[in-house]
């Protein structure tokens, strides 16, 4: 029941009654690019999929919804978290 529900409100699995209401807006039966566009992700637990991927691979997963013109990392990322900077190929 947990997860349907979470992969539903991310737009990840159909569902047949209620309503996703985000900030007041119905969001009508959204899938997972609608989703993400309103600030709606999930990330499943338990798979694994991150500790597989280099630091960079992971700040990059966050480039989903944002037009190709903005798929870089900030420098700002790094000034805040400077090890990341260190760990990117990690």
């Amino acid at each position: 029941g947990k997860t349907s529900l979470l992969r539903a409100i991310a737009g990840r699995h159909p569902y047949s009654g209620g309503t996703i209401t985000l900030d007041g807006q119905d969001l009508m039966h959204p899938n997972a690019v609608q989703a993400a566009r309103a600030g709606i992700a999930y990330v499943p637990q338990g798979r694994e999929v991150f500790p597989l991927m280099s630091v960079t691979e992971n700040l990059q997963t966050g480039f989903a919804c944002l037009p190709r013109s903005e798929h870089h990392i900030p420098d700002r990322i790094y000034d805040l978290f400077p090890v990341l900077q260190q760990m990117k190929d990690r």
